[in-house]
């Protein structure tokens, strides 16, 4: 199983810096290759890298040796896996692939591979490390081969051809980049030699080895730029062996700043096409080119979209095409975006046909800009600390193109066009914009990225280390208020429940428990720390608090206590129990609103649990948070009848969502109703409820749970589907540990949860619906879990998460942000 290493795994206490990586275009059939002069170690070796994926469904090699096609060793991308592979002899000694699907493109992997065939424990002599995690958990199948023999002799260190990118005699090339690139002769390498836990989020990260390397051995920095097999040279080896490799297809323009420890937007090949003239660039070079089409609508969107900050990027009009050369701009994920940008709401553009024109929601400025063709570099200057948007034509700009931007939404990269244009974006990682021109150099006011001409001033790259100044991130490791804790009961009262979350201990305040697999359907169970212990509410349930003994007993400093209740602890039965962080139980008294109500508040990580007496008039009730809320979750609990009123602001719109209501207990639409939250928005003090019994009768008893978006640790948005097996794409900013899903029209089967405890990896497939107490669905990959939000992957018969032309409410939290406030990268999934 994947999954984090004991507690003795090698912790972060400094930082290291990789300057460089390498770029490997598949259509260009690159790669580096070296004959070694004499033979090392056959036997035993390491080889350590990290790899940022360009295409995720397309296979290609990382590293071969070969004496001829019966007689090799190589591993690589198999089409969204992995694949060792060892032939001997013509026969098959080794053929192993992890389940785990590795198809994130939007950050870096860490790979490893251990050999050591001389090892007397069959299992360990070969590992596969992600990530800093052993992967154990193999396809299955009778054409694998799961192990060496002992002292099996491999091809690698042999005087036959090695090559790192491909094979050169069978093809298949990797696309993608590379760096920090090792090979170690002679000794089976642990993990932490190559990296480490980051202290403060978890986050594996690269550091610096400080071992030997053995006769063959080799470290490939990309350093250099020339194309000889020298020192000089991108395929110097400086380990200090002067194993170099020859360049094949690679030149200077293929070295880059895109690296694991400063990682940069692409354009983003997951982007799923939704609603119409919706389909998605050929991409290459790095996802740093985009092919459109002739007399078809493609469109490209990037892989980061923040809600703050300054950015600049660069885009090159490579090849023009028919009358126009498209629509440069902006895009928002997961949204229907029409042809190119502007053509909907969710996009703004600036469009080259005629004389120019900019355009938002279909509604065009021809006042706005000059035309650009073929051959110009156009410049995107978005402002989301002020929400404005600047066009620049060859270093002159358009002047200010838009005002009033939704920062809320996260913007990022767009472009589209109907006349075969050719685009090549530059965020700062690639000057040259794919060798089609010289690099000016021109940095931005950090000190990152390579432009041609200089950002505007306070105007910078995207990319991680700008991202972790800029987005006054307040939490690295999301599990210090957020943890998902899987168990098996044994039926005995007093079960002390631990919890594993990475952060260390943590103490529930929200505590929602529900059985897996167990064979009778029972209740989701709810307790939280403001009732009180052994007070239970469903949330299939309309009913009011149930007391019992043998519910939750306790909330413990690192856990919990269960009873004898089947629905949290029946002998043999599995649980997961989603937690989630508020002020450890102490209340204080609140009188920000009409109604004084009772409150714990955790305002680092926008979560409150609020108590109040309804008055059955339109009242304000205080929340404590300070900011305004995204989400409220209010449950009546003195008497029956009483079901969950959910408001979320991703209804649509802030005026539908102010009006509207959608229900736990229910797989019902979202209903307009002004007599539950008054048809008023919250604000930053308090929420407003009108006179429905359902949020404020008079006399009753009511709890709240509310939440408000915390940058990079939680979301609270909404989506389109497109019913395919190529779903939406939807930007999070942070590597999911928790999704729930609701359809906001009529249809589907109601509250959808996810989460990474139960699929540690890709492709996930555990979901529960909250409104009714059956057992868990699994069986079919529905979505995948990215290191910067999720990606749909069930079409048609996913009605309650990816229906066509229908719109999903959603609320995400995080186990890491795209990048912490330390400027470490979250690691690829």
């Amino acid at each position: 199983m994947v999954g984090i290493l004991a507690a003795n795994s090698a912790v972060s206490t400094g930082s290291y810096s990789i300057d460089n990586s390498l770029r490997f275009n598949d259509d260009d059939s690159a790669y580096l290759t070296r004959t070694p002069s004499s033979a090392g170690n056959r036997k035993t070796f390491t080889w350590s890298g990290w790899v940022k994926r360009s295409s995720v469904g397309s296979s290609g090699y990382l590293f071969t040796a070969k004496q001829d096609a019966n007689n090799r060793f190589d591993f690589g991308w198999y089409t969204s896996g992995i694949l060792l592979n060892f032939v001997q002899s013509g026969s098959t000694q080794l053929y192993v692939r992890p389940l785990a699907l590795f198809r994130d493109p939007s950050a870096w992997y860490h790979l490893l591979f251990s050999i050591d065939t001389t090892n007397a424990t069959a299992s360990d002599r070969f590992k596969i490390y992600v990530n800093g995690v052993r992967v154990t958990d193999f396809v299955g199948g009778s054409e694998f081969e799961n192990n060496f023999s002992q002292n099996d002799d491999t091809v690698v260190n042999t005087t036959n051809p090695h090559a790192i990118g491909a094979n050169p005699d069978a093809g298949t090339p990797f696309d993608g980049y590379m760096a920090d690139v090792h090979l170690i002769d002679g000794t089976a390498k642990a993990h932490t030699d190559f990296g480490e836990f980051d202290n403060d989020s978890g986050i594996w990260k690269p550091k610096a080895y400080s071992g030997s390397y053995g006769t063959n051995g080799f470290y490939l920095q990309f350093k250099q730029t020339g194309t000889s097999q020298n020192a000089s040279g991108i395929g110097a080896d400086t380990s200090g062996n002067g194993n170099h490799f020859a360049v094949n297809n690679l030149a200077a323009s293929d070295v880059t700043t895109d690296t694991p420890t400063n990682n940069f937007s692409t354009l983003n090949p997951l982007r799923g096409g939704i609603g119409a003239s919706s389909t998605i660039g050929a991409l290459s070079e790095g996802n740093l080119k985009s092919v459109q089409a002739n007399n078809l609508y493609r469109q490209s969107e990037g892989t980061i979209m923040p809600k703050a900050g300054k950015w600049y990027w660069e885009t090159l009009i490579l090849v023009g095409g028919g009358t126009d050369v498209g629509a440069i701009g902006i895009y928002t994920s997961g949204k229907a975006q029409g042809g190119y940008p502007g053509t909907t709401a969710n996009g703004y553009g600036y469009d080259s046909y005629g004389s120019g024109s900019k355009i938002h929601n279909s509604t065009r400025d021809n006042s706005y800009g000059s035309s650009y063709a073929q051959g110009d570099i156009m410049g995107t200057a978005l402002d989301l600390d002020n929400g404005t948007l600047t066009f620049y034509k060859n270093n002159s700009s358009q002047g200010q193109a838009y005002s009033g931007i939704d920062t809320r939404q996260g913007w990022g990269f767009g472009h589209g066009s109907y006349y075969g244009s050719t685009i090549v974006a530059n965020f700062g990682q690639d000057g040259t914009f794919a060798g089609n021109k010289t690099a000016q150099g021109n940095a931005d006011g950090n000190g990152f990225g390579d432009f041609y001409y200089s950002p505007p001033s306070g105007y910078l790259a995207l990319c991680t280390q700008n991202l972790a100044t800029e987005l006054s991130l307040a939490i690295d490791d999301g599990s210090a208020h957020f943890h998902t804790q899987l168990y098996t009961g044994n039926g005995v009262s007093g079960r002390a429940i631990t919890n594993d979350a990475n952060a260390g201990d943590f103490k529930p305040d929200w505590l929602w428990i529900k059985h897996r697999n167990h064979s009778t359907a029972h209740s989701n169970n709810i307790y939280n720390s403001t009732g009180g212990i052994k007070k239970m509410l469903g949330s299939n349930l309309d009913e009011a608090y149930y007391v019992n003994d043998e519910n939750v007993q306790a909330f413990n400093t690192d856990g919990f206590t269960v009873g004898t209740q089947p629905g949290t602890n029946s002998d043999g039965v599995n649980y997961k129990a989603w937690q989630w962080k508020a002020n450890g139980g102490t209340t204080s008294s609140n009188s920000s609103g009409d109604i004084t109500s009772t409150v714990q508040a955790n305002t680092t990580a926008g979560f409150s649990i609020v108590t109040y007496t309804g008055t059955g008039s339109n009242a304000t009730v205080g929340h404590g948070l300070g900011k305004v809320p995204a989400m409220m979750i209010v449950k009546g609990t003195s008497s029956g009848s009483k079901g969950w009123a959910v408001y979320h602001d991703g209804v649509l719109t802030a005026s539908n969502a102010r009006y509207h209501y959608v229900k736990f207990n229910s797989s019902g639409a979202y209903a307009g109703d002004g007599d539950y939250w008054n048809d008023t928005a919250p604000t930053t003090s308090v929420f407003t409820v009108g006179t429905s019994n359902q949020v404020n009768g008079s006399g009753e008893s009511y709890i709240a749970f509310i939440f408000t978006e915390i940058e990079g640790y939680s979301r609270f948005h909404s989506y389109s589907g497109n019913g395919g097996s190529a779903g939406p794409f939807v930007y999070c900013g942070f590597k999911p540990a928790y999704l729930m899903i609701k359809r906001i029209e009529s249809g589907g089967d109601g509250w959808a949860v996810f989460d990474s405890a139960r699929d540690p990896y890709n492709g996930v497939q555990y979901y529960e619906f909250i409104n009714n107490g059956g057992a868990e669905g699994s069986g079919t990959v529905r979505l995948d879990f990215l290191s910067n939000g999720f990606k749909l992957r069930q079409g048609s018969s996913s009605s309650s998460w990816n229906a066509d032309n229908k719109n999903f409410l959603f609320m995400a939290f995080a186990a890491n942000p795209f990048v912490s406030s330390s400027g470490v990268p979250v690691t690829a999934i």
